[in-house]
């Protein structure tokens, strides 16, 4: 009993770390989406878009290394194996970095992406040092590398805005983020320095670490591809104000995936300790989970298309914003079978599989946004969303019954 209340208080907190990260980073989007006006706005949710693509494209997804690693071979030998890798992508941000500099050297927003590479760099260092944080049951160092950007960011945004300052809130926001991201990777790699370089007995390799991620840095690209495609694409079509205007309903939207991720990032290491007993104890509960966010998920989208037919509007402001706001509410509820079974897959080292299903549904998503979103706009990039969420999870499920249980 007393393990089973220890085990709910480590979930507990750190899901409520996670939560707290999100609901900060969710904060100041809400801070800057009321306080600019659609175009800047637009030009914010790009370099969030942006940087999330940094993060997946200089990072390989190593994180997942050091949870699939650490009970078997430790930290250090995991970082060993990726040492060469890392300077490499250090080399490449820099270099990606002076690039856009150059480029946008006139642009009043653009010229400020170049410190989006080298964020996106240290950021995925970040998500490495909290796998190292969460398997050893080090809920204090965990809360210090996930909280410190957040509340930088947010602090520094929030007395931007109260001061008023003359200045490009893009700018400002870039600057802060690229400096407290530098600030927390120096202090938590200075406080795991014994966990990562002491001596290591593991044969752990570089190349059996690389074809180990290989296929997750697929997925994570393929979800990539869905999580932030429609902003790239909508910009090929419609005005800086209306993705302005998009990038405000999808804040609202996706704040029940910040609900779900803060408890859905436990779940993959939760699974790589129990997976002899997924089949028997956990599969029946994860289907329980997964069939209850579906329904709920198709509920929302039928609300959402009386609310378009019938033209419905809140708060003096246009249905439209409305429907995009529920739309993007269901994608995220119909995701939840993706971020339940994808963790079960890796577990049973099926990460061809995870790459397999995460590119069938990032090629849905790519092409039902550009077939949508000529013709409805924002409503059509939130209809590919929930489209591509779908898709994902019934793979998931599907793949998981045809691969695991029924073996």
């Amino acid at each position: 009993m007393v393990a089973i209340y220890k085990n709910l208080g480590l979930v507990f907190g750190y899901s409520s770390i996670l939560l707290a990260s999100k609901g900060l980073t969710l904060l100041v989007s809400y801070l800057v989406a009321f306080s600019v006006g659609d175009a800047e706005f637009g030009y914010f949710s790009l370099a969030q878009a942006l940087f999330v693509t940094a993060v997946a494209l200089l990072g390989l997804n190593s994180s997942a290394a050091y949870v699939r690693y650490f009970y078997s071979e430790g930290a250090s030998a995991v970082f060993k194996a990726l040492k060469r890798i890392y300077f490499l992508f250090f080399f490449l941000s820099i270099s990606f970095g002076l690039l856009l500099y150059f480029i946008f050297l006139e642009h009043q927003y653009f010229v400020w992406f170049a410190l989006l590479p080298f964020s996106g760099f240290l950021a995925s260092h970040i998500s490495s040092f909290n796998a190292i944080y969460r398997c050893s049951n080090n809920v204090a160092g965990y809360a210090f590398a996930e909280l410190g950007r957040p509340v930088l960011v947010f602090l520094s945004i929030a007395i931007f805005l109260w001061l008023s300052f003359e200045f490009s809130v893009v700018a400002i926001y870039l600057l802060v983020l690229c400096l407290s991201l530098l600030v927390i990777v120096f202090l938590a790699g200075f406080h795991l320095r014994l966990e990562l370089f002491k001596k290591s007995q593991s044969s752990l390799s570089e190349r059996e670490v690389v074809l180990y991620l290989l296929p997750l840095v697929i997925v994570q690209l393929m979800a990539l591809i869905n999580n932030v495609g429609d902003r790239y694409i909508m910009s090929a079509f419609v005005t800086v104000e209306e993705l302005g205007r998009y990038g405000k309903a999808y804040l609202i939207g996706a704040a029940a995936g910040m609900l779900i991720d803060s408890v859905s990032l436990l779940w993959a290491p939760y699974v790589v300790r129990r997976v002899n007993s997924f089949k028997v104890d956990l599969y029946p509960k994860v289907l329980l989970v997964f069939g209850g966010a579906i329904v709920l998920s198709l509920f929302l989208l039928l609300g959402a298309g009386l609310m378009f037919i019938c033209e419905i509007s809140f708060f003096s402001v246009d249905y439209l914003f409305w429907v995009m706001v529920i739309i993007v509410l269901s994608a995220f509820m119909a995701r939840v079978g993706y971020q339940v079974f994808v963790p079960v897959l890796s577990a049973y080292d099926l990460t061809g599989v995870v790459a397999k299903l995460s590119f069938v549904g990032a090629i849905s998503g790519i092409s039902a946004n550009f077939v949508l979103i000529p013709f409805w706009g924002g409503v059509g990039a939130a209809l590919a969303t929930w489209i591509s969420f779908f898709i994902f999870s019934i793979l998931s499920f599907w793949f998981v019954r045809e691969k695991i249980i029924r073996v």
